[in-house]
């Protein structure tokens, strides 16, 4: 092409088209891998809040009732008691089926077939849209001898979370976690089942403390 006597290098349509449809299938391509990057590093950073909002929530209740054997918890409804006046709630189901629970999924895929929506778990919604549900260790109850999630005789209770409250994909180590109550603080799961051919309970304690999923990359 000449433009004022002078030879001027340009782009044909059919290159315009090619380089367009390439850049297309690049972005299809990449969409949903920055997509799920983006999904974990909320779900993460929720996960990471709660786990020191619910320390610091734990530590103004044992000021405020002593230690956590003079509670009496023995009911998920005296347990929430002791933490409600330290959370910002939207929503308290209580012990009611007012917040619906979804059906969960372990990492590999299988149904996890807890009922949470029995009166066993105390139910309540966070101010930024997730969804946390507690009870006391079962045996015995109000005291901390259970064994949960890695714990040996040291469980007082279990806190359950999901980071965006019963929207999909529901799933345990993408989007429901679990902390264990101790005497003097609360903790991630840590039992070695965050894989993707297990059940992925433990992936809790890898979110706090290592801050990633990095584990969702592999199957």
């Amino acid at each position: 092409m000449k433009i004022f006597g002078k030879k001027i290098f340009a782009f044909t349509m059919a290159e315009v088209l090619v380089t367009m449809a390439t850049i297309g299938t690049i972005a299809v391509l990449t969409y949903p891998t920055l997509q799920r990057h983006n999904t974990d590093t909320a779900s993460v950073a929720r996960a990471r809040k709660l786990y020191s909002v619910l320390n610091q929530a734990y530590a103004r209740a044992q000021l405020q009732s002593g230690g956590f054997t003079k509670w009496n918890a023995t009911t998920s409804t005296k347990l929430a008691e002791k933490f409600k006046p330290y959370l910002k709630l939207a929503l308290d189901c209580g012990t009611t089926q007012q917040c619906e629970m979804p059906t969960y999924k372990y990492l590999n895929g299988n149904v996890h077939n807890a009922n949470y929506n029995s009166t066993s778990y105390y139910k309540m919604i966070l101010e930024d849209g997730s969804f946390i549900w507690m009870r006391p260790s079962f045996s015995p109850a109000g005291k901390c001898q259970d064994t949960e999630s890695g714990y040996a005789n040291q469980s007082c209770g279990v806190i359950f979370f999901d980071t965006n409250s019963s929207k999909p994909p529901n799933i345990i180590g993408k989007d429901m976690f679990i902390f264990v109550i101790l005497e003097d603080s609360i903790v991630p799961n840590r039992m070695d089942d965050c894989y993707y051919n297990s059940t992925g309970w433990g992936c809790t304690y890898q979110v706090i403390f290592d801050g990633n999923m990095k584990y969702r990359k592999t199957k």
